[in-house]
């Protein structure tokens, strides 16, 4: 019985951890042509520029000054911390139908 609940424990737990490294918060972009890195350095690759006001949604945690960051097109990437506009709320999201 013992072992079970040890089991149920250990599982519960590492659910728990894996599901905080994947939380995300929304920024938006505050310069414009900011890069987004392949990795969290200075040095690091350009993969491409992002326009001052977009939308994303990044890692909880900054690493070495920069957010793991996801575009609105499911790009990934790193970005400066101090370029960002944390959000605590959800973009506005546009109904194209009503058009």
């Amino acid at each position: 019985m013992m072992k079970k609940r040890l089991a149920v424990l250990t599982f519960f737990w590492v659910f728990l951890w894996i599901s905080s490294a994947f939380a995300a918060q929304n920024a938006v972009v505050d310069a414009d042509n900011l890069p987004l890195l392949d990795g969290p350095q200075k040095g690091a690759n350009v993969i491409r520029r992002l326009k001052k006001g977009m939308h994303l949604q990044v890692s909880n945690y900054p690493t070495e000054g920069y957010y793991k960051a996801r575009t609105p097109e499911k790009q990934i990437g790193w970005v400066g911390a101090d370029s960002l506009d944390l959000k605590k709320t959800a973009p506005e999201q546009t109904d194209s139908s009503a058009e």
